[in-house]
Order: C-alpha cells, then sequence, then structure tokens
C-alpha cells in the first residue's frame, strides 16, 4: 500500500478508467478527499454473471479514508448507478450535482428504501468549497441533461475532470 503524504495530490481511479462503466474517481489534495461519479458497469458473459458491477471500495476502508463529498457528473447509470447501493458505506456523506441528476438519484433512493441523504445543488460557473478544494462545474454537450465538467482547484495544482461528452455543433 502507498504512503499518502499531506502534501500531494493524488488521482486514485477505482472504475472507469480505461473501460466503459463503473466511472469512480478519487482525488487528495491537503487531508481531503473528493470522489467524482460512482457508477455501474452492466455484466456480460465475458466479465461476470452478475447484472451489476460496482467499484471497489477497499481502498476507502483500508486507508480509513472519510470522503469530503460525491461529485456526479451527470445521471448515466455508469456514473451514478451504484449510489444507492454503497451509500450506507459512508457517513454523512454530502453529494453534489446538478438538478437533474439530482432528481434522478432521489427516486433512486426512495425506491431502494433511503430518505436519509445530504444533496446539494451545483450551478454552473459558480465556485464552492469542498474540503481543501475549490469546485467549478462547466457545462458540457451529452445525451442527457445537464452533463458537466469539474474544475478542481488547489494551491498546487489545478485539475480538468470531464464527465462524458460528446462534439456537438
Amino acid at each position: 500500500m502507498i504512503d499518502i503524504n499531506k502534501e500531494d495530490f493524488l488521482f486514485v481511479p477505482l472504475g472507469g478508467s480505461g473501460e466503459i462503466g463503473m466511472n469512480c474517481n478519487l482525488y487528495h489534495y491537503d487531508n481531503s478527499w473528493v470522489m467524482i461519479d460512482l457508477g455501474v458497469m452492466f455484466g456480460n458473459s465475458n466479465l461476470s454473471s452478475n447484472e451489476l458491477i460496482m467499484p471497489n471500495l477497499s481502498f476507502l476502508e483500508e486507508k480509513n479514508i472519510k470522503l469530503d463529498g460525491l461529485i456526479l457528473t451527470h445521471a448515466h447509470e455508469d456514473h451514478i448507478g451504484a449510489v444507492p447501493y454503497l451509500y450506507e458505506k459512508f457517513k454523512q456523506l454530502t453529494i453534489y450535482t446538478t438538478s437533474f441528476t439530482a432528481s434522478v438519484l432521489k427516486r433512486k433512493f426512495n425506491s431502494n428504501g433511503i430518505n436519509d441523504f445530504d444533496l446539494k445543488l451545483l450551478e454552473y460557473n459558480k465556485e464552492i468549497q469542498i474540503g481543501n478544494f475549490n469546485i467549478e462545474i462547466l457545462a458540457l454537450t451529452h445525451s442527457i441533461p445537464e452533463p458537466n465538467a469539474i474544475i478542481l482547484r488547489t494551491k498546487k495544482i489545478n485539475l480538468f475532470h470531464t464527465g462524458d461528452w460528446k462534439i456537438d455543433p
């Protein structure tokens, strides 16, 4: 296992990097952790007989990591599908997203019997602080309403994280 220095800016892909589906990425800076997306991958005969495949969150448990927030880029299942199933693993996790994604997620929570959740709406081109990250979302084009990219700003580095996107005139 890696030792985590407080000053390190880390990117820890837990799913979705180099594959389609199961998007889940962690970012660390100055003892602050932010997760972007928590999706599923749909199983097939080549991968698994399971219907849904979810990110492995054992890294969080092994390192005793408390997330400062979960940011969702858009409402497709490969970005939000695991949230209602894995939400109970987190204690007092705040979820940040746009209004459309929030409405889809609320229905998913309700259908899974989860009524106690902390959901905050993000606005485009408006900065907020999540832990030691300054966060701003920017509008993208995709096949679902309100997709976004995220700018993560720290004293050390700025990073541009895109959800899915497409080129549209």
